[in-house]
């Protein structure tokens, strides 16, 4: 804590307390810390595989160092939610063009087909 007095004319004393901002070195979980933090919030998210992954790369965002495990473990629960959207809608856009399809060459099928007259000349 820094402590600056300063003393005017009037023999007032004026202290101003300047806190200093506590640099906090980053620590990495422990993989029970982590597996701990995805369950206890629900977060979908595959523990084993965060952990391997920022093992694997030094605990790294890019070329920076991690400053916040929580918040990346936040991150990929959030991308892994919209994956899983994005091909649900994907799974059901092919479902619907297959069944699309299916209608379509029926519809052509039955266009083509001769009618009962036509079988008997």
């Amino acid at each position: 804590v820094d402590v600056d007095v300063d003393v005017d004319v009037n023999d007032d004393v004026n202290v101003e307390v300047k806190e200093r901002s506590a640099k906090v070195r980053f620590t990495p979980p422990t993989y029970a810390e982590l597996s701990e933090y995805i369950t206890s919030n629900f977060y979908q998210v595959d523990a084993e595989s965060f952990y391997s992954h920022y093992e694997a790369i030094g605990w790294k965002v890019g070329k920076n160092p991690m400053k916040d495990w929580k918040a990346a473990v936040r991150s990929w629960h959030s991308r892994e939610i919209k994956e899983r959207k994005d091909k649900k809608n994907n799974k059901e856009q092919s479902t619907q063009d297959r069944m699309e399809g299916v209608l379509k060459a029926v519809a052509e099928g039955i266009s083509r087909a001769r009618t009962p007259q036509e079988w008997q000349s």
